[in-house]
């Protein structure tokens, strides 16, 4: 049996940080998609596009807080449907 693909992304201004979470879920064995965004700019073209099954996302981003994003009154259009967990 085959298994399933997570579809994680990562949003983080700060390089270090982001390359240290992919890092540890890339270790970690689990069969995982990882994209990276470093704003909320980044993330909300992402999602249009491809949504991610989880979002790791940083609270404070250079263009707004993370909240903004996650709790946004157009977050269906944004095709957001996924489980997020703000960092």
């Amino acid at each position: 049996m085959s298994e399933t693909c997570i579809r994680v992304m990562i949003v983080d201004d700060d390089p270090a940080h982001a390359e240290a979470i992919q890092r540890y879920l890339e270790d970690s064995g689990m069969a995982a998609s990882i994209q990276v965004a470093s704003s909320l700019q980044e993330f909300r073209n992402a999602i249009a596009i491809d949504p991610p099954d989880i979002a790791l996302v940083d609270l404070n981003l250079p263009d707004g807080r993370a909240v903004e994003i996650l709790s946004s009154p157009d977050r269906k259009s944004t095709r957001l449907n996924s489980s997020h967990l703000v960092i």
